[in-house]
């Protein structure tokens, strides 16, 4: 997994669309621009600016507190003819089997 602060997956987007689409490996007819190495680019709002967090997924484990939950609701948006459905899952934690799983890359301000 390739998660990205909001200001870097925006300029890795734009890279690869302006380019040949393979800077960051693979071809043009792989992925679109919303990749890097195969992966999505996931932005988050929760990272620092300028960083990047690499992530071998098969090597997180991710701890759930409880089991993931699906509620409908035919009221919500009864006014346009819509069903709702909401999803909620707690979760206990997250462990890394080996440190070199998860790299962080924090990009030089320019």
């Amino acid at each position: 997994m390739v998660w990205a602060s909001v200001d870097v997956a925006a300029a890795l987007r734009k890279e690869k669309a302006a380019g040949s689409g393979v800077y960051q490996g693979g071809s043009p007819t792989d992925a679109p621009a919303s990749t890097a190495w195969g992966l999505p680019i996931l932005p988050s709002a929760f990272l620092p600016a300028n960083t990047v967090i690499v992530a071998d997924a098969s090597r997180v484990v991710v701890g759930v507190r409880r089991n993931a939950t699906v509620r409908i609701s035919e009221d919500a948006r009864f006014d346009k003819d819509q069903v709702g459905f909401k999803l909620t899952m707690r979760m206990a934690g997250v462990s890394v089997a080996e440190a070199t799983s998860v790299q962080i890359v924090k990009a030089a301000a320019s």
